[in-house]
């Protein structure tokens, strides 16, 4: 656990909600002068927990303490993910000069059996004043062209305006002053901002420099967009971020899917690549698109058959030719045996009724195959019959 009870010096490197987000405090107040701050904070509660805010003189790193606190203020029944905020007035020092504090969150939990305030340092905020007579102020606008960006000056944080400005009133007197910007602003859907560098060419996103009245530092970002490549096989090359109006190329490197299920995928039946669509249809393996918008390309993986028929045809025409093959011999074996029983029936004189006998079985011969076996094996024996040569009769 991350929090520490109130008067544990230990600094806890998790972290932990609440955390200060931002505070909003006048650049310069009088000495003894009573002013307000309100403090800016998010948190992450899975039941109703109460949120104190507390203000301490001095930098945390300088080991402050809880009792020479300056101010709190309370938020009750925060639940669930958020941000929330609350005000307190404090008084200025008698010393003039720059004041430093710091701002903190704690929460009312039970943690190992103790019920009392839990605070973690590590989501603390420092803070500097200036106390006595205001200096000359300057107005420093910050210019990073994208709204709803947080940018700090000098440790207090504004949000861009709709214009994607952000002002700031800085006290010359203070001498050099700095600005920290995202190095990224997520622009929602598939849309970003990167910082590319400050219009002096500086390219950290933290800028130091001297103010010596008002003043306009701007930033430059450049827009890009996201290429999403969605495959179900195969390994798609080329998804990822994109200058806006630049080409991204992608590809499919593999265009063979895995084997199809049951009987057809044993024989070679496989889905292969046929082409994209989605924010663009094409039948290429290889592809560019201009990225002018986050975009979504989606691989088309179809069954083959190829293999299979080419298979299966082998196999038929296989087969066709073995009963051709088997049909001829079993019919050439039929027309020898009638021939030797033809033979061996004709009798020793020649006679008109047999020989004509014998000319019809030669005709049952050229047919055989081409009319059932049954029929064939019947008219054959009964014309064999006709001219059979008795056992008692002369030869």
């Amino acid at each position: 656990m991350s929090l520490v009870p109130f008067g544990v010096a230990q600094v806890y490197a998790d972290h932990v909600r609440p955390k200060i987000i931002s505070v909003e405090h006048p650049v310069y107040v009088m000495s003894r002068t009573r002013f307000e701050i309100r403090v800016f904070f998010e948190y992450e509660f899975s039941s109703a927990t109460e949120v104190k805010v507390n203000v301490v003189p001095g930098w945390y790193r300088n080991s402050w303490k809880i009792s020479d606190e300056l101010g709190t203020c309370n938020v009750k029944a925060l639940v669930g993910r958020g941000s929330s905020s609350c005000s307190l007035t404090l008084t200025a020092p008698i010393n003039q000069g720059s004041w430093l504090f710091t701002v903190y969150a704690s929460r009312w939990d039970t943690i190992n059996g103790k019920t009392q305030w839990w605070y973690d340092k590590s989501g603390a905020r420092e803070l500097t004043l200036h106390v006595g007579p205001p200096s000359k102020l300057a107005l420093l606008t910050v210019r990073i062209g994208f709204s709803g960006a947080t940018v700090r000056v000098d440790g207090n944080a504004k949000v861009t305006g709709l214009d994607g400005t952000a002002q700031f009133q800085v006290l010359i007197a203070q001498g050099r002053h700095s600005v920290q910007i995202p190095a990224e602003i997520d622009l929602g859907s598939g849309a970003r901002a990167k910082f590319e560098a400050w219009s002096d060419g500086s390219p950290n996103t933290l800028l130091s420099f001297q103010v010596n009245g008002d003043m306009l530092v701007t930033a430059i970002y450049r827009t890009q967009y996201y290429l999403t490549l969605v495959s179900e096989y195969g390994s798609a090359r080329g998804n990822g971020w994109y200058d806006a109006g630049s080409n991204a190329a992608f590809s499919i490197e593999e265009t063979f899917g895995p084997a199809l299920d049951g009987f057809l995928g044993t024989l070679g039946a496989r889905y292969v690549f046929s082409g994209w669509t989605g924010n663009l249809s094409t039948s290429h393996q290889n592809v560019t698109i201009v990225m002018d918008e986050p975009k979504v390309v989606i691989a088309i993986w179809t069954p083959d058959y190829t293999l299979p028929a080419l298979s299966l045809g082998i196999v038929g025409t296989i087969a066709a030719i073995g009963t051709a093959i088997s049909w001829n011999l079993t019919t050439q074996r039929r027309r020898s045996s009638s021939r030797e029983k033809s033979t061996y029936l004709q009798p020793s004189t020649p006679d008109p009724d047999v020989e004509k006998i014998l000319r019809t079985i030669e005709k049952l011969d050229s047919v055989a195959g081409l009319i059932p076996d049954r029929l064939y094996s019947k008219l054959t024996a009964e014309y064999q019959e006709k001219i059979r040569i008795p056992e008692d009769s002369p030869r």
